[in-house]
């Protein structure tokens, strides 16, 4: 089993939408550590997707698709918390993804997240 996390440093959120007979969106969050240092992956791609699938780990990236219904408390914590850290898990250091995860550093009890439109 390989698995890795990295501190969040950065990220851009982008979404793409097809059209024509083949019509779909995704939303991507690209993920970048604070560091050069962090190991061997420099990168996680998160979609947010209609039908999502497996994942994986490939020269350094980190590709997860994840439920739509998903975005909206991942880039609530991306917006509102620091530290945020990155995990994943997969079978071998290049394969199918089994987990993904999105952790905030320690916080005091009651400060609450707030999901609220």
């Amino acid at each position: 089993m390989a698995f890795g996390n990295f501190r969040i440093g950065s990220y851009t959120l982008s979404r793409r939408i097809w059209t024509g007979s083949t019509r779909h969106a995704e939303t991507l969050l690209n993920l970048r550590p604070d560091d050069e240092d962090s190991g061997p992956v420099t990168t996680a791609l998160v979609y947010f997707v209609e039908s999502p699938d497996a994942g994986e780990v490939s020269g350094g990236t980190v590709s997860a698709f994840l439920p739509a219904d998903e975005l909206t408390l991942w880039y609530e914590v991306l917006r509102t918390e620091d530290p945020v850290w990155f995990g994943w898990s997969s079978a071998d250091a290049d394969g199918a993804v089994e987990l993904v995860r999105l952790s905030t550093g320690q916080e005091p009890p009651g400060e609450g997240l707030d999901l609220s439109p």
